[in-house]
C-alpha cells in the first residue's frame, strides 16, 4: 500500500460502533471517519489522521418525490459542496 504497509485484516464488521468495540478488545486498528470519535469506549484513543492526501466520498439517499424538508434540505446541502 502508499505507506509501505500492507495490512492482515482479520476482523469485518458493519457498523462503526461494533469496529470501535473491536479496537477496544485488543483486536486491531481502524482508519474511520471522524464522527465515530463521539462514540468510541473510554479505552480507544483517537487520532486525526495526517500527512496523506486520501479523500472518502459521501453520499446522500432519499426516496424519488421526497418534498419533506428532512430530505430536500439534505440534498440541497449535498449540492452546495
Amino acid at each position: 500500500m502508499e505507506a509501505g504497509y500492507t495490512p492482515n485484516i482479520v476482523q469485518d464488521a458493519t457498523s462503526w460502533a461494533t469496529v470501535a468495540h473491536l479496537v477496544a478488545a485488543g483486536l486491531g486498528v481502524t482508519i474511520a471517519p471522524a464522527s465515530i470519535s463521539a462514540v468510541v469506549p473510554a479505552s480507544v484513543g483517537v487520532l486525526p489522521l495526517t500527512g496523506t492526501e486520501a479523500t472518502t466520498e459521501v453520499q446522500i439517499l432519499r426516496r424519488r418525490q421526497d418534498d419533506r424538508i428532512t430530505s430536500t434540505g439534505f440534498e440541497a446541502a449535498g449540492q452546495a459542496s
